[in-house]
């Protein structure tokens, strides 16, 4: 919808707008309901040189946007820079698009080590984009902006496809790949796309590979309390016997009602939790407690972003089952990191760290 405020001051309008907030925020009785409805709004100020109602509209529409994106149900002001912005993300998306179809992305492996062994147990698949000019690009880097174009269930099903095969590659190999799984992360909208789980068993079945072998993360910070699509994706897959992390576990409270209904196989403790757990007595602290809540529904635990043998030996004590990060290398290609000594395919098949057994 879109208002004119005819001849009114910059306050007279950002009344007008914050009374239409109001109005559409108040609960409205529906089907013996209460429902709520968020409204957001842009402002585009009128100035003495303007003469398109379509450029008023089109800045009113970009303002829209910006107040949507610092958490809808407000008011924003057009400003200059906001088109720049808007253009950028218009510009952004279509090249993602585009490297999809070009085979520009890839997926890095790092490894996952058995604490009380420190042997390689499992990987993580990390999506990469080779961008034409910005060279290796992460996926903190453009997976938001895939998931605000909706391009992000495709990508996901891109990665999924890619690793599952991988898997099946290095299986292949035989050695100590014969047990090997492969972690794969997933974005909450993928998971509440529906058919996601019918989905998901059809690459794994069509690949050849054990579904227990597969491991689906799906991020804490962005699960939404305990959705019916979410459950019901996930009640799916553990009944075909396939593995659910909760990465970063410990950075919020919304998967705790997933673990208690035996929906979650392992979690993986944040980084920020895993740092420095030798030397600070308050982060050890911390860590004990999530790991007793993991242990006393018995989910395994993995420590992330593990640098020192010292913080490996603390989380073993803890009792964490597995760890991953830098100690044991970083993230490599398939077929062979640059600059490393040996390719990702002889560490998955002899399944040896690169740090000394703890």
């Amino acid at each position: 919808f879109a208002l004119v405020v005819d001849g009114a001051s910059v306050t007279e309008g950002l009344a007008v707008a914050d009374r239409v907030v109001a109005e559409i925020n108040a609960p409205v009785e529906a089907g013996g309901q209460t429902c709520w409805v968020t409204a957001s709004v842009g402002v585009r100020l009128s100035k003495a040189d303007d003469t398109s109602a379509d450029v008023l509209l089109r800045d009113a529409d970009t303002a829209m946007y910006g107040a949507k994106s610092v958490g809808r149900s407000g008011v924003r002001i057009y400003e200059a820079t906001m088109r720049s912005k808007a253009l950028l993300q218009i510009r952004q998306g279509d090249e993602l698009r585009g490297a999809l179809a070009r085979g520009e992305f890839l997926l890095h492996y790092q490894p996952i080590i058995d604490l009380a062994t420190s042997r390689l147990t499992a990987v993580e698949a990390l999506l990469r984009w080779r961008h034409p000019t910005r060279g290796l690009v992460s996926a903190g880097r453009f997976v938001p902006l895939a998931e605000d174009i909706g391009l992000i269930v495709a990508l996901d099903r891109w990665v999924l496809a890619s690793a599952v095969s991988q898997l099946r590659e290095w299986k292949d190999t035989g050695g100590h790949a014969a047990a090997l799984r492969v972690h794969v992360n997933c974005s909450p909208i993928t998971f509440r796309t529906p058919g996601f789980a019918a989905g998901v068993l059809e690459v794994v079945s069509g690949c050849d590979v054990p579904a227990d072998d597969v491991v689906l993360e799906i991020t804490e910070r962005q699960m939404i309390g305990e959705d019916p699509q979410t459950l019901q994706a996930l009640q799916s897959l553990r009944s075909a016997g396939m593995g659910v992390a909760i990465d970063d576990f410990g950075t919020g409270c919304a998967s705790l009602g997933y673990v208690r209904q035996d929906l979650v196989t392992l979690v993986k403790l944040d980084r920020t939790l895993v740092t420095r757990i030798d030397t600070d007595e308050r982060q050890r602290g911390i860590a004990a407690a999530l790991l007793s809540v993991a242990q006393a529904f018995g989910v395994d635990a993995v420590g992330e972003g593990v640098e020192t043998c010292g913080e490996a030996r603390v989380l073993q004590a803890l009792g964490c089952s597995y760890g991953q990060g830098f100690l044991w290398g970083e993230p490599l290609d398939a077929a062979a990191a640059p600059g490393a000594d040996r390719s990702f395919r002889t560490l998955a098949r002899d399944g040896s760290g690169s740090s000394p057994r703890l």
